[in-house]
């Protein structure tokens, strides 16, 4: 518990912490403004590295949508590995970081489907 002195010999009263929130919540409430504000789609980019909760954070930022539009479905999630180009080990290695970035991600077959999403608010792909 934390304390809060007041001046002089008065005693100290007690503070309660305050309720933590959430990183979800935060991004929430960020989407929300971001939402309003541009009124069509809007999209949202995760990244990081393997194992850090990219899609937990997807998919809980997807219940949240849905619990508040009360519609399932109003957002929809494409897992970067879904457009994965990659190749072998022995090709990779020889490439440069900006050869690498390039290829990682299929950009021009993903960027159909972002652009379907963002004219017709639907899409359809196959990884």
């Amino acid at each position: 518990m934390r304390r809060m002195g007041l001046e002089g010999s008065r005693a100290s009263q007690p503070v309660a912490p305050a309720p933590e929130t959430s990183s979800v919540d935060v991004l929430m409430t960020r989407l929300r403004v971001a939402r309003s504000v541009a009124g069509e789609p809007l999209f949202v980019g995760i990244d990081g590295r393997s194992g850090v909760g990219k899609s937990t954070l997807a998919g809980a930022v997807s219940v949240a949508f849905a619990a508040m539009d009360g519609v399932a479905g109003s957002v929809t999630v494409i897992e970067g590995d879904q457009f994965y180009a990659g190749g072998s080990a022995e090709s990779w290695d020889r490439e440069s970081p900006a050869e690498k970035a390039a290829r990682v991600i299929d950009w021009p077959r993903q960027r159909v489907v972002l652009e379907q999403l963002r004219v017709g608010g639907v899409a359809e792909w196959f990884p």
